[in-house]
């Protein structure tokens, strides 16, 4: 477990005392409690190093005010199977600082949830009760997704951030996520452009920085035709398979940048208006010129450079 001051994105934090639930028969205690994203985080033992952390998303909840109670603010999650904290707080300020940003969390738009940054293993279970969810973020977890985890009954999901995450391979099951448009996994420990990305027709960006691919062949992409951004940089990729980028014109935008690459060969790509190549071991670059904007191909070894303007 992390220490919440440890945790990013901590808009309030502090020890107050706790109670879960709505009925007399859980005990208040002090616990460490932490405003973070869009949710609420409880430690379980009021040691927040030794415990594991509740996490409480307010997004679609409601906060209200205790008035049996003084300096009190019940938070709610939302969905038919919410989860309720009282916490109270030890001075006015306090209270009327909390109770301020959390009303604002509470307001923001349900399409959006954040729980980057929180040391999850998991996806939390309230998430599956909302079909209004666009945009979900993961970043900077412990996820190793090895099934979905309840992902992919999200149906209207647009956005997916998996970046910074431990993962090796993703479930078959997130192909259902077909409005995806935008899917992060960067800085994960892939070593492959997983398989489901077929099933993924809406995806426009291929986000793959700073994992462990070694070679890399774009036959997967014939079958998405949304997709024009490609940015797999900062991996250990030596070589690109031409034959794989035939009859693939919708690609616009490519970052290879910091790779182990000693010859490129894009021609085929007629629509390719942005290349990054810096820091490679490049001597060797052939590319389309005729929609070619610009191209960054600094500190390589570079002594042969083709430009064709054919689309044959």
């Amino acid at each position: 477990p992390i220490p919440v001051e440890q945790l990013d994105r901590i808009l309030l934090s502090g020890e107050f005392m706790v109670r879960k639930g709505k009925t007399q028969l859980h005990k208040w205690t002090e616990r460490q409690v932490a405003l973070c994203g869009t949710s609420l985080i409880v430690s379980s033992v009021k040691d927040c190093q030794a415990g594991k952390m509740h996490i409480l998303p307010l997004v679609e909840g409601k906060i209200e005010e205790i008035k049996r109670r003084p300096q009190c603010l019940a938070f709610y999650s939302s969905g038919a199977q919410a989860q309720m904290y009282h916490v109270s707080f030890k001075s006015p300020a306090d209270y009327q600082r909390w109770y301020r940003q959390a009303s604002i969390v509470v307001s923001q738009r349900p399409g959006a949830v954040d729980l980057s940054c929180q040391s999850l293993e998991g996806v939390p279970e309230h998430l599956f009760y909302s079909q209004d969810i666009t945009s979900l973020n993961l970043r900077h977890n412990f996820m190793n997704l090895q099934s979905s985890g309840g992902i992919s009954t999200l149906c209207s999901l647009q956005t997916l951030n998996l970046d910074g995450n431990l993962l090796t391979s993703l479930p078959e099951e997130l192909g259902s996520l077909q409005q995806l448009s935008t899917f992060g996994l960067a800085f994960s420990d892939l070593s492959s452009i997983p398989k489901v990305y077929e099933k993924l027709i809406a995806l426009e960006k291929l986000c793959m920085a700073g994992n462990r691919l070694e070679a890399l062949s774009l036959q997967i992409l014939n079958n998405m035709p949304h997709l024009n951004h490609i940015d797999v940089r900062m991996n250990l990729i030596t070589h690109i398979a031409s034959s794989s980028l035939a009859g693939i014109n919708h690609i616009t935008y490519i970052d290879v940048r910091d790779n182990r690459l000693t010859a490129l060969d894009l021609s085929c790509l007629g629509n390719l208006e942005q290349l990054h190549c810096e820091r490679n071991r490049l001597q060797e670059l052939s590319l389309c010129g005729f929609s070619l904007k610009s191209v960054f191909a600094s500190f390589n070894s570079m002594s042969f450079i083709s430009l064709c303007y054919s689309l044959l």
